[in-house]
C-alpha cells in the first residue's frame, strides 16, 4: 500500500483525489449529500487504487477545493443530525450513483 507521505507525495495524492472527485460527483441544485457517504466512496477508492486514505478533514478541505461553492448543512433531528453537502450529488456516471439512490430510496 502507497503511504501518502512517503511514496506518494502530498501533492500528487491531492492531485488524484481532485480528480477522483470531478469524475464522480457535480453540483445540483436542491440534493445533498451525507458527507459520511462521501468519505465511505473515498476509502473504497482508497482501497481500489492501494493508497493510503487521507483523515476525514483532509478529505473535506480536497472537496472544497474541487467544489468551492458547496456549502454544508446540518440536517435530522436533535441528536441523529448528520452533516450533508448541499448542492452536490453523485454523477450518473459514477460506480456510486446506484448505491446512493437506493440509500435514499430506503430512507423514505
Amino acid at each position: 500500500m502507497m503511504r501518502h507521505g512517503s511514496a506518494m507525495g502530498k501533492a500528487k495524492l491531492n492531485s488524484l483525489v481532485h480528480n477522483w472527485i470531478g469524475e464522480n460527483y457535480e453540483m445540483a441544485d436542491g440534493v445533498c449529500l451525507p458527507r459520511c457517504t462521501l468519505y465511505e466512496h473515498f476509502l473504497d477508492f482508497s482501497q481500489e487504487a492501494d493508497i493510503s486514505p487521507m483523515n476525514a478533514a483532509s478529505f473535506g478541505k480536497c472537496v472544497r477545493f474541487v467544489f468551492p461553492n458547496v456549502t454544508i448543512r446540518r440536517l435530522g433531528t436533535r441528536g441523529q443530525s448528520k452533516y450533508h453537502y448541499y448542492g452536490l450529488t453523485v454523477k450518473r456516471s459514477s460506480k456510486y450513483y446506484h448505491a446512493v439512490v437506493k440509500m435514499k430510496e430506503q430512507e423514505r
